[in-house]
């Protein structure tokens, strides 16, 4: 499957999320120094562009080319606005679960993007790669060990988008479980993942060097949960 049913439609555009390609590595590595403060390098990422690794997979959400002329951060307030207006759920969330999509419409309309503007992202000419999810497939587990969304389009949902993938991928491929670590300060992604169905089943002292903090483990187990909930 290369394009998800799942999106984020914008004036009629569409986000969407597909597998990576070798094409796709330099964009990525970009994003991935751009998100975290200790990056992998770009020879680490690259073992999840395999075309042949079955135990790994790698998914970028991107922005469809007709969009590349709209000024994608130009006015965050515009396009939260385009956002709330126009979020669209696949027709089997929508009829299952109401109150999440009008959750996150609603979350879309109240979140504060006071000094959004500063930054600006025009597509044209630029990379249209958002953001990405690296996992690896250990038997019947999968391990997310990385989702990074570039800083200027962050909390708009598409880093939801990129986790209902997996998680669809998962229910597809009959997952035991899905689990995953984030670090203890990183709040954020911590409700985007409790959204998701995400439970704390441990966690590893001091386990990031560069800050000391500990490492919240994380654990989803079936029916694993299809319905986007954060506006994360």
């Amino acid at each position: 499957m290369n394009v998800s049913s799942n999106g984020i439609r914008i004036n009629n555009r569409s986000i969407y999320v597909r597998d990576a390609r070798i094409d796709d590595l330099d964009d990525v590595a970009m994003i991935e120094a751009q998100s975290f403060t200790s990056p992998w390098s770009r020879d680490a990422l690259e073992l999840f562009f395999v075309t042949d690794n079955q135990d790994r997979f790698l998914l970028v959400a991107e922005v469809k080319t007709e969009l590349k002329s709209y000024p994608l951060n130009k006015s965050a307030f515009e396009l939260r606005a385009v956002l709330e207006e126009n979020y669209s759920y696949p027709d089997e969330v929508t009829k299952t679960n109401p109150e999440s999509c009008a959750l996150v419409r609603s979350k879309l309309s109240q979140h504060d993007v006071a000094g959004a503007d500063q930054k600006s992202q025009e597509m044209s000419g630029a990379s249209s790669l958002l953001g990405f999810i690296a996992v690896q497939v250990l038997v019947d587990v999968f391990e997310i060990q990385r989702i990074a969304v570039l800083p200027d389009v962050r909390n708009l949902g598409i880093g939801a988008l990129l986790m209902t993938e997996v998680m669809r991928r998962g229910k597809a491929m009959e997952a035991a479980s899905i689990m995953l670590e984030v670090s203890e300060g990183n709040s954020h992604a911590r409700r985007l993942y409790s959204a998701f169905g995400f439970k704390v089943v441990g966690r590893r002292k001091s386990y990031y060097a560069d800050t000391g903090e500990d490492a919240v483990l994380m654990t989803a187990t079936p029916p694993f949960l299809l319905t986007k909930t954060s506006d994360i």
